[in-house]
């Protein structure tokens, strides 16, 4: 019971951080500032994506 409820907890925290990734990066393309916009977009979804990726291993792991 409390592995799932960690579980489902980081899904939630990693799309968080996905999404708040991604409106991080929109927000600094259109302020013209952090670079080259596809480097900053691949950066900005590897942090969330590695982060969804672990919590869906962990989560397959804990069935």
């Amino acid at each position: 019971m409390v592995v799932r409820t960690r579980i489902k907890l980081g899904l939630i925290f990693s799309a968080l951080a996905l999404i708040g990734g991604l409106a991080l990066f929109f927000y600094e393309t259109y302020n013209g500032r952090g670079g080259f916009w596809l480097f900053n977009l691949i950066k900005r979804i590897s942090i969330g994506g590695c982060l969804l990726t672990y919590f869906i291993l962990a989560w397959k792991h804990g069935k």
